[in-house]
């Protein structure tokens, strides 16, 4: 393209892109907007490489956090808030590049645009055009990656393939999503929640908040605990804790007679925080025939098939119904892998944990107690806790 001699004589030549406009049909130099009313929005020149930066600096505001932050003129609290959306905008629908169809809701923020979507979550962009120029800016919060589109064509809509690559980028797993920090008071309530576990301190309960006794009197609660060791024995740690915020999180622990148990809890924001959510959830070993199905289905799941009939279904109509739930989860949640149990009655239901690259998901198998046949399987999202959106 054409060089414009108007450009900026501060900078040189060779490195200032000129900006274009369609003229009947061809291309032709935009005249370069000098000092005046543009300038607030649009008199500096910038580079690739600047607007990485200007775009690490909104996305290092993630997750939150204690440490210094004597390098940048805001703080992370205040970078967080500027990416708060302010007002909302109308959902809009868009076919992803497999054709499939998306939703995409979010807002204004200041200055920025929040749009979430069901595979990539949260992105954060900035859209700019100036006559000769278009460009735009997206990051996404969870991973820290970032992309930028610019173009010397007047007001050139490029955030399309922006966005493309952004979610692209995301689906590959070019970096792992960024996990929400617990605060150091969080550890504190679960180290305390499990030696309430291993035997009942009236000394830890003392210090929760007062309406954990309102929501549940204590004396149940005391009770509440020692059926669970009555039915798993002893409880030993068997997971990370997963946090929903810096102040809640769930974690699972073994039992030593077998099954598990899901322990959330939630803190105040105080200082010092205190214990105001404590819930304990049982989850007994799901039946052979149950764990066996869920492992057909995750199995025909990735193979994009049909589950065998061998696992044994209570009639024909079963088998189509699963066989189609099937067929229709496989273009988007294979492959994936079964986790555990997270639900059930031990005898002819259980819900299982599964991992896919669209998202976790849970897979529920019923059983006909009179014919141990396979009565029914659904599959259902299941929202990340443990990573930023």
């Amino acid at each position: 393209m054409q060089r414009n001699p108007a450009q900026s004589t501060a900078l040189a030549a060779e490195r200032v892109a000129s900006g274009h406009h369609l003229v009947d049909g061809r291309w032709e130099v935009q005249p370069v907007e000098r000092p005046g009313a543009f300038s607030a929005i649009g008199g500096l020149y910038s580079s690739v490489r600047d607007l990485a930066v200007w775009m690490a600096w909104f996305s290092d505001a993630w997750p939150p956090r204690d440490g210094s932050e004597a390098s940048h003129p805001l703080s992370r609290a205040s970078r967080r808030e500027m990416q708060q959306i302010a007002t909302t905008i109308p959902p809009t629908l868009h076919r992803d590049r497999e054709g499939r169809l998306q939703v995409v809701a979010g807002g204004y923020c200041l200055g920025l645009v929040s749009e979430e979507d069901l595979v990539t979550g949260r992105a954060i962009s900035h859209s700019g055009g100036y006559p000769g120029f278009g460009s735009h800016m997206r990051w996404h919060p969870a991973t820290g990656i970032a992309v930028v589109g610019l173009a010397n064509g007047r007001y050139a809509s490029v955030w399309e393939p922006t966005r493309d690559v952004l979610e692209l980028l995301v689906a590959e797993g070019v970096a792992r999503r960024r996990p929400i920090i617990p605060a150091p008071a969080l550890e504190g309530a679960r180290a305390e929640v499990e030696r309430l576990l291993a035997g009942w301190d009236d000394r830890i309960p003392a210090r929760f908040a007062p309406n954990v006794d309102l929501d549940d009197p204590l004396a149940r609660r005391r009770g509440e605990i020692e059926l669970l060791r009555e039915r798993h024995g002893d409880l030993r740690r068997d997971s990370e804790l997963e946090c929903a915020t810096p102040l809640r999180g769930q974690w699972w622990l073994a039992g030593e007679r077998g099954g598990r148990v899901e322990a959330q809890i939630s803190l105040t924001a105080e200082v010092p925080p205190r214990l105001q959510l404590l819930r304990l959830t049982s989850v007994p070993d799901a039946p052979a025939e149950l764990v066996a199905a869920a492992v057909a289905v995750i199995a025909a799941i990735a193979a994009g098939g049909d589950p065998p009939r061998e696992i044994g279904f209570v009639d024909e109509a079963t088998q189509r119904s699963v066989a189609a739930t099937v067929r229709g989860a496989a273009p988007h949640l294979a492959p994936c892998e079964l986790r555990h149990a997270v639900r059930g009655d031990g005898r002819t239901t259980a819900t299982f944990l599964a991992e896919s690259p669209a998202g976790p998901f849970e897979l529920t198998v019923e059983l006909d107690e009179a014919s141990s046949s396979i009565a029914d399987v659904t599959i259902t999202p299941r929202e990340r806790p443990a990573v930023l959106r």
